[in-house]
């Protein structure tokens, strides 16, 4: 047992000498992924495409190319795709607070066969949340057009219909839904949110549910997260490391 004793020691020890028990197996760490991590490489690669191309048109025509290029402006291959990720950066750290308040945050989950991925997803005492961060310019509104004997509940940013983008809130949410079939935890309730980043609000604004999908911004949608709800800490660690593995980072 490798256990070594001292001679002179060992008639003045009381207890017997037993070989330590083996510790025991730690299971991994959770790997929740970095918020933002995909967005901002495919930015990152754009941007570097469009120096490329600016540099092999400098290359072949050194002086009217330099002309237009000048004319052109700078690069703006991948701004949005790297705006966007520090919307899902500030909206990761939010989720990362919440913690101690009994949420436990993955980031950058990949779709199963799918390109697409899924920005957040949050385990908390209530539920499963499927949250697609939005970092646009302008401001938000839940505008009903419908008329007398119908509703037809749009959302506008900036004075553009972007209520599509709660259609890519459902589909997370079925895929996340398809993962927990068959497992202990195939009824819980899986919540999406659209959560706006930077963006402006009416005054007095409150969040709003657009087709099952909530509306809203980082400091609303957090007393939302940490209400409480029937599941334990046991139960949303499980759940937790069953969605880590189910959907691993992208």
């Amino acid at each position: 047992n490798r256990t070594v004793t001292c001679l002179s020691c060992a008639d003045t020890r009381e207890e017997t000498l037993q070989p330590p028990e083996p510790a025991a197996a730690e299971e991994p760490d959770v790997d929740i992924g970095v918020a933002g991590a995909s967005a901002r490489a495919k930015g990152q690669a754009l941007f570097d495409q469009e120096l490329a191309r600016r540099e092999a048109v400098k290359q072949q025509h050194p002086i009217l190319g330099r002309v237009g290029l000048a004319m052109i402006g700078p690069p703006t291959e991948g701004k949005s795709w790297l705006k966007g990720a520090v919307g899902e950066e500030l909206f990761g750290d939010a989720l990362e607070s919440m913690r101690d308040e009994g949420v436990l945050p993955l980031h950058d989950r990949r779709i199963p066969r799918s390109s697409a991925n899924i920005d957040h997803l949050a385990v908390t005492p209530n539920g499963v949340w499927v949250i697609d961060p939005k970092r646009y310019d302008g401001k938000v509104e839940v505008i009903d057009k419908g008329g007398w004997f119908r509703t037809d509940v749009r959302l506008i940013v900036n004075g553009r219909d972007r209520t599509k983008l709660v259609e890519g809130v459902h589909r997370q949410r079925a895929h996340v839904t398809k993962a927990l079939e068959g497992t202990a935890f195939a009824d819980a309730p899986v919540y999406g949110a659209l959560c706006f980043v930077d963006s402006a609000w009416p005054w007095f604004a409150k969040p709003k549910v657009v087709d099952g999908v909530v509306v809203s911004w980082g400091k609303a949608l957090r007393p939302m997260l940490t209400e409480a709800g029937d599941f334990d800490a046991e139960q949303r660690d499980e759940l937790h490391r069953y969605l880590a593995k189910a959907l691993p980072r992208k």
